[in-house]
């Protein structure tokens, strides 16, 4: 299970939203993001670096991008009913644009990251252990 949160382009397409995954090397990609709200929808790109990996049970990644940055983190934890799977993420909106990106994540931020959880959760569920999204 950890090899597959661990591997940047996997668990790339897990994330809510992402639209595009694109792996430089197994700790360096590039993602693009649509994050939506209503009718209001932004699409963010994001260079992506996995900063820690601890195995079996903890993954760091921070994001950088002109409008957003961003930091994560994804712990494991085995327990008597499987593995427990949590995730969090900071995203600081910058630049002109910021105070509509804050608009839009503030309404979604909850609904991004139990969205990610559970194609986290369906992947690994499936047989193939397959990305949620094909590339």
């Amino acid at each position: 299970m950890f090899d597959f949160v661990s591997d940047i382009g996997k668990i790339g397409w897990c994330i809510d939203g992402v639209k595009e995954v694109k792996v430089q090397d197994d700790k360096h990609s590039q993602w693009k993001i649509e994050v939506r709200a209503g009718f209001i929808s932004q699409s963010v790109k994001l260079a992506v670096v996995l900063t820690e990996v601890t195995r079996p049970t903890r993954m760091l990644f921070s994001g950088t991008g002109t409008q957003v940055d961003m930091t994560g983190t994804l712990t494991l934890q085995p327990d008597n009913e499987g593995t427990q799977v949590s995730f969090r993420a900071v995203i600081n909106a910058k630049g002109p644009i910021g105070p509509l990106i804050d608009l839009v994540m503030g309404h979604t931020a909850e609904k991004l990251t139990n969205n990610t959880v559970e194609k986290i959760r369906q992947t690994l569920e499936a047989p193939t252990n397959a990305p949620a999204q094909a590339p």
